[in-house]
């Protein structure tokens, strides 16, 4: 059985699958197995469905192993977070005030959490999630005299 494909499920309920399907991938996996199911080989599947002859034996296989339900995506979501939710809430907190930099609040989670974090990655976990203010550093003259606004206002 190794290049057959398993026929049980009868072709027009199989059609009926592929019409009503919505998502694009499915439909592309299920047009192949209706395909195969024509008497077509993986060849000639593989260039109707315009993906390799690997990629069809495999969605073979998978029809051949489980049916429809082993044709749908597996989406995992992707890798778990190295710093979570309560970690950037404690950062915020410390930043928050201080008049830090992204780029001070990133060196700060990477002295204290031993995570390395992009400069986009901080700014949109404090400034954009967590709406923390921004705080643009300016010089200051050490010359410049402590009533300086005073002494403006009566110009």
């Amino acid at each position: 059985m190794a290049n057959k494909i398993d026929t049980t499920y009868p072709k027009d309920a199989l059609e009926q699958l592929y019409r009503t399907e919505s998502i694009g991938r499915l439909k592309e996996r299920l047009l192949a197995i209706i395909f195969l199911y024509e008497g077509k080989s993986t060849k000639e599947v593989s260039a109707l469905v315009k993906r390799s002859q690997n990629t069809v034996r495999d969605w073979r296989r998978r029809w051949n192993d489980g049916g429809y339900q082993s044709l749908k995506l597996e989406l995992t979501g992707g890798p778990k977070p190295q710093l979570n939710a309560e970690g950037w809430d404690a950062v915020a907190a410390h930043v928050k005030g201080k008049g830090m930099s992204v780029e001070d609040a990133r060196q700060y989670v990477l002295r204290e959490h031993k995570v390395e974090y992009s400069y986009g990655m901080v700014w949109r976990e404090l400034r954009h999630k967590r709406k923390l203010p921004y705080g643009k550093p300016f010089m200051v003259n050490d010359k410049m005299p402590v009533d300086a606004e005073e002494q403006l206002k009566k110009r």
